[in-house]
């Protein structure tokens, strides 16, 4: 497959205004304009206080320096969603605070940059997870987990990741949107499930 993006992981610290700009454009158009999540915006940029703590992100651009697919990392020893703005999620369950469990949120792929793989999955969304693994591995995590809606996670189940709800196991509306606690293991099967729903 021709490569149609490029992916970088840098800490927020680390990318230029022009780049974060794009992606809060990006994630205000999927959020709040397509989904219409109750997501604190300004202007045409959604941003809010988990990108404050220096959280790494996952840029996907087009050759034309567009981004067009990004993805947020929080480790869960610090603050983070699942833990401080979604609890009700975990019931009776402690949210997972562990060296090596990441926390991915903001997970965003421009629909209109659509080129698919064999079975229909993104190519943007696959090289995002291939570089989550990336990190990941160089970076001590074997796990990540997220809050997500039960559309993703049908979604990743296409994609061949093994998902598995946590703490409460069911979904709850929260805002406009029904959502779910999910974990998945970010180890050699992974990357391997990524890699071979790159060359389909």
């Amino acid at each position: 497959m021709i490569a149609t993006a490029i992916c970088m992981v840098n800490k927020r610290s680390q990318y230029p205004s022009s780049t974060l700009y794009s992606m809060h454009d990006l994630r205000y158009r999927i959020f709040y304009q397509r989904l219409d999540w109750e997501v604190p915006i300004n202007a045409t940029q959604e941003k809010d206080e988990y990108d404050d703590l220096e959280p790494a992100y996952i840029i996907a651009k087009s050759p034309s320096d567009q981004v067009v697919g990004c993805m947020r990392l929080l480790p869960t020893m610090g603050s983070y969603m699942l833990k401080d703005t979604f609890p009700e999620l975990l019931g009776d369950s402690p949210a997972p605070q562990c060296n090596s469990i990441i926390e991915i949120s903001r997970f965003a792929v421009d629909k209109d940059y659509n080129f698919l793989n064999s079975h229909g999955i993104n190519y943007v969304s696959l090289m995002l997870f291939k570089n989550l693994y990336l990190y990941s591995t160089s970076h001590g995590y074997t796990s990540a987990v997220a809050v997500t809606t039960p559309a993703i996670e049908k979604y990743l189940k296409k994609i061949g990741i093994k998902v598995k709800r946590i703490g409460a196991q069911k979904a709850m509306l929260v805002g406009n949107s029904k959502a779910i606690a999910i974990q998945f293991n970010l180890d050699l099967n992974f990357y391997l499930t990524i890699r071979s729903a790159l060359n389909q």
